[in-house]
């Protein structure tokens, strides 16, 4: 059904890889006419035109009787081919799915294939008696057909994006559950349902979780997230929908490393916030696309931390955004909004600057603004905006009226402009009292010429005795009094998305109280000395000094940096013997952590420190001898 608002020539939709038999448009009055259609291969569009006079404004329905393919990539409708043993032989089976994001819709149905246009839809299935069909909403009828085949009707959807429109038609088994009235499913290939039990356990606190902080409870009836054998390497948020590559969805805790397990509760941690960012409030157009991924690894996060404090997944995500950091310094950067001339090149932002660059920056003002108003802001948003769409500008608003603040004007420049800032921290003692200057400048890597930008920069400072004071830097430079001189830490917490540089005394304070310093601002201190190195701001002694200081650390994250970054300092030396001066004296800042996680695996210990172990064995310079030396030892000499 359509409205037409004035007279036009034609009407213009989507469509992809498509064959047309017949258009018909049938007007309210019941008058009907035939329209010619007009494929543009490069556009993926297609003109229905009448053949005499324009369209008149009023209401219609167009008709259009279409087929198109099924494909072998996951591209709309496709098709995807798997191994399945069946009385000990293997046996070849097919799975029909869906991916239509970010524009493969118009590969299944011609419309309007972009976000903006939200529309209900039918759908019905014709398949096999023996096979399984799910879509995005509950199945509402069942009829068997003469050939007996049946038609699986689907009830009418929600107002949704075409790109959130989901079909899975395959030889499936059902894992069932519900929380808070809505029904789960989990659909595996046969023989795998019980590996979806932990992702049924996780699923079922992150909706309770969900539904209490956004106060919008979860819209559908029914949430299923379907296992696929192959065909996409990660997710899909599709609407009550969700698809998985298997090897993302299914853990087995008796086989199953913990990072599988963490991987496993942090996809779907994402792909359920979705169905709030995204789904129920979508981007009005992929230059916003941050509303969608941004807040949803944002969310994942919380829920992680939340439900798993173990992990220390503030950790795992400040590597995530250290991974945005450093691709956000190159001259290849953009903005988090950034243009998208048309839907073609929509996929071009969906990268690390998007998604972790996008958290951290609302992880930033979720810290300056408070818990509290931050979330009564998201809530507004959602309330506001159920079933519709919107642009960065809408979330500021709500996020105003919750805290206070003109927040557009406080955070504009973290979204519209690409880059980020270094803030150097100058402190000079008066009278047992400090002056801290702070200075911001722009922070590149290989890139001179860079536009000079500035921000507004929430920066946490952080003193020897642990007191914070928040300064919002919103100039070039400026200067502040503290009460007392001494160890003087800038984004404590690393809630802030920039790097800190230190005037040399105030470094050496940090180097020697870096043991006792809580793991996010060591792991913190670390990449911003390493990157700082790194753009030729720092000499690389510097983060050689704070490794003299790491002691017996067991953190497994701070280690993953760690190794990474002595390998690139290793780099650095040209000669073997350099190098081997190197090795030897990595291996003696490794005695420490070595003797406290040991060799072997001892019984009952964490997992992660045997991810650590491992980290430590199998990453560092000059330990893969260590190891084979030790080898030797055990077994003697060989002949």
């Amino acid at each position: 059904d359509i409205e037409v608002a004035r007279p036009v020539r034609a009407i213009v939709v989507n469509a992809a890889e498509l064959t047309f038999k017949s258009v018909r448009l049938r007007a309210s009055t019941g008058d009907e006419a035939s329209l010619t259609p007009s494929l543009d291969p490069q556009r993926e569009t297609v003109t229905l035109a009448p053949a005499t006079a324009p369209i008149a404004p009023g209401s219609y329905r167009l008709g259009i009787d279409y087929s198109g393919k099924i494909g072998k990539h996951p591209q709309g409708l496709y098709q995807m081919a798997y191994k399945e043993r069946d009385q000990g032989r293997l046996v070849e089976k097919l799975m029909l799915a869906t991916q239509m994001e970010p524009v493969q819709a118009r590969r299944l149905f011609p419309g309007w294939d972009e976000p903006v246009f939200r529309a209900s839809f039918d759908i019905v299935a014709v398949i096999d008696a023996s096979l399984t069909a799910v879509s995005n909403m509950p199945q509402s009828k069942v009829e068997v057909r003469p050939d007996g085949r049946k038609e699986v009707s689907f009830a009418r959807s929600v107002p949704m994006s075409t790109y959130l429109v989901a079909l899975f038609v395959g030889e499936m088994d059902l894992l069932e559950d519900s929380v808070d009235g809505i029904r789960l499913g989990i659909h595996t290939v046969k023989g795998k349902r019980e590996r979806a039990r932990y992702a049924m356990q996780a699923t079922k606190e992150i909706v309770r979780y969900y539904n209490g902080y956004f106060g919008e409870p979860y819209p559908l009836a029914k949430l299923d997230q379907i296992a696929l054998p192959g065909g996409i390497g990660g997710a899909m948020e599709n609407w009550g929908a969700i698809a998985y590559n298997e090897g993302r969805l299914l853990y087995d805790p008796g086989e199953d490393s913990l990072r599988q397990q963490q991987g496993v509760y942090g996809i779907i941690a994402h792909e359920i916030a979705h169905q709030w960012f995204g789904n129920l409030v979508t981007m009005a157009w992929w230059d916003n696309l941050w509303l969608n991924e941004g807040f949803a690894s944002w969310m994942a996060s919380k829920a992680a931390e939340r439900f798993n404090p173990r992990w220390g997944m503030r950790l795992r995500e400040a590597l995530w955004k250290e991974e945005a950091l450093s691709e956000d310094a190159r001259r290849t950067t953009h903005a988090i909004q950034t243009p998208v001339e048309n839907d073609m090149r929509a996929m071009d932002v969906f990268d690390s600057i998007t998604y972790a660059k996008g958290a951290a920056v609302l992880r930033m003002l979720e810290a300056y603004l408070g818990d509290d108003a931050f979330r009564a802001g998201v809530r507004g948003y959602m309330r506001a905006h159920r079933f519709s769409n919107t642009t960065t500008a809408d979330f500021w608003h709500h996020l105003s009226g919750a805290s206070g603040q003109d927040i557009g004007k406080l955070i504009a420049g973290w979204t519209e402009q690409p880059g980020y800032p270094v803030v150097k921290i100058l402190q000079q003692c008066e009278n047992r009292a400090a002056v801290v200057t702070l200075a911001q400048e722009r922070f590149t890597l290989n890139d001179p010429k860079a536009a000079p930008l500035a921000w507004n920069v929430p920066v946490i400072l952080a003193d020897g005795a642990g007191r914070r004071r928040t300064v919002l830097l919103e100039q070039s430079s400026q200067k502040l009094r503290l009460e007392r001189c001494g160890a003087m830490l800038a984004n404590a917490g690393d809630t802030g998305y920039y790097r800190s540089q230190y005037d040399d005394r105030n470094f050496r304070r940090l180097a020697l109280a870096l043991k006792r310093l809580p793991a996010p601002d060591r792991l913190r201190l670390l990449s911003d000395t390493l990157a700082l190195a790194q753009a030729g701001r720092a000499d690389a002694t510097r983060y050689l000094a704070l490794m003299e200081n790491l002691g017996a650390e067991t953190d497994r994250t701070i280690w993953d940096h760690v190794t990474g970054a002595l390998r690139f300092l290793r780099e650095l030396l040209d000669s073997p013997g350099d190098q081997a001066v190197f090795d030897r004296y990595v291996a003696r800042l490794l005695e420490a952590p070595f003797a406290s996680v040991g060799w072997d695996p001892r019984p009952g210990e964490p997992a992660d420190t045997g991810l650590l172990r491992r980290s430590l064995i199998e990453r560092s310079p000059g330990s893969q001898r260590a190891r084979r030396s030790r080898s030797m030892r055990r077994s003697g000499p060989r002949c």
